[in-house]
C-alpha cells in the first residue's frame, strides 16, 4: 500500500462553483445577521414546511446561525465554515468535477435537512434549525474516503491521519450537539454523512478506508455497476488499460499506485477484469521487486 503523504489541498485556483457557495454563505450570514425576518423564512422549521417553504430543507444549510446582529463570534464561526468549505471543496472538485461536486454538496444538505426536519415534525419542536454541517462535512468525509492514506495538519500544527482528524471533528460536534440536547443537529450530520458515504462509493467505484466494511461495500458497487451498465450492456467497468487518478485526470504511472489499483479491482470483480495489457505491467512490476 501507498504510504501516507501530505496532501496539498489547495493547489489550483478556487473554481467558480465554488466560489459561488463561498458568496452564498456569506451572504445569507450577513442578512440573518442584519435582517431578523431572514431567519424563519429560510430557516428549517416544521411550521415553515407546513407552510409549503420547502427550500428549508437545502437553505437551512447555507448559511450560519446569528443570535442577533454581526458579533465577532458569528465572524469566527463563518471564517471557519468558509475555510474548511475552501480546502476540501478545491480538492474535492479536482477530484471529482463540478457536478458531482454540487451534487455531493446539496445532497448532503437536503438529506440532512430531510433527517431533522423528521425529528422536528416527529416531536413538534419549535424550532428554527439552521446549520451548515451536513454539507460541509459531507465534503470533508468524501474527500477523506478519496483521500484515505493523507496526512493533514491538525489545528494548523498536529500532524493527522485523515481518518483519525474526521473521527476527531466528528466526535467534538456529537459531542456538543449531545451535550446541548440538540438532537436534529446530530441526526441531520449522520445523514449527510451517511449520502456522502455512499455518492462516493458509487460515483467512484471504489472501496473506503474502513475494511470492515469491504464486504458490504463490494456488493453496493457491483450493484451499482450493473445499474450503469443496464440495459443489456456486457462490457467491463473497467474498459480502458489505463489508470487514471481522479485527483488529477493523469494516468497513474506510479507502479504501487497502480498495483494498488489492481488489486481493488480484482477484490471488486475478479482476475477476468483485468485486460492483457494490465497483467503484463503487474507481471513487469513484480519481476522488479523480485530483482531488488
Amino acid at each position: 500500500m501507498s504510504n501516507p503523504f501530505y496532501q496539498q489541498l489547495s493547489p489550483t485556483p478556487t473554481p467558480k462553483w465554488l466560489n459561488f457557495f463561498l458568496a452564498l454563505m456569506t451572504i445569507a450570514t450577513l442578512a440573518s445577521a442584519f435582517f431578523p425576518q431572514f431567519t424563519p423564512l429560510f430557516g428549517l422549521s416544521e411550521e415553515g414546511i407546513d407552510r409549503f417553504f420547502y427550500w428549508q430543507w437545502l437553505s437551512y444549510a447555507l448559511f450560519e446561525p446569528s443570535s442577533g446582529g454581526l458579533s465577532f463570534s458569528l465572524i469566527i464561526q463563518l471564517g471557519f465554515s468558509l475555510y474548511l468549505l475552501w480546502i476540501f471543496g478545491r480538492s474535492v472538485i479536482d477530484r471529482l468535477g463540478p457536478a458531482r461536486f454540487i451534487s455531493l454538496f446539496l445532497g448532503s444538505a437536503m438529506i440532512g435537512g430531510l433527517a431533522a426536519w423528521g425529528l422536528l415534525k416527529t416531536f413538534h419542536t419549535p424550532l428554527v434549525f439552521i446549520d451548515p454541517r451536513p454539507a460541509l462535512y459531507g465534503c470533508m468525509f468524501a474527500w477523506t474516503i478519496l483521500n484515505a492514506n493523507a496526512t493533514v495538519l491538525l489545528f494548523f500544527a498536529v500532524p493527522f491521519n485523515a481518518c483519525r482528524a474526521l473521527y476527531v471533528f466528528l466526535g467534538i460536534s456529537l459531542l456538543i450537539d449531545l451535550s446541548h440536547g440538540n438532537w436534529p443537529a446530530g441526526v441531520a450530520l449522520l445523514a449527510a454523512l451517511a449520502y456522502a458515504y455512499l455518492f462516493t462509493l458509487i460515483s467512484c467505484q471504489m472501496l473506503s478506508p474502513f475494511s470492515f466494511m469491504h464486504p458490504l461495500e463490494k456488493i453496493i458497487i457491483r450493484a451499482s455497476s450493473r445499474l450503469k451498465r443496464w440495459p443489456g450492456k456486457s462490457e467491463q467497468v473497467y474498459h480502458s488499460s489505463k489508470i487514471y487518478d481522479i485527483r488529477s485526470g493523469k494516468p497513474v504511472l506510479d507502479d504501487e499506485q497502480f498495483m494498488d489499483a489492481m488489486l481493488t479491482r480484482i477484490s471488486l470483480y475478479g482476475e477476468e477484469s483485468l485486460s492483457p495489457e494490465d497483467r503484463k505491467r503487474m507481471e513487469q512490476i513484480s519481476a522488479r521487486k523480485r530483482k531488488k
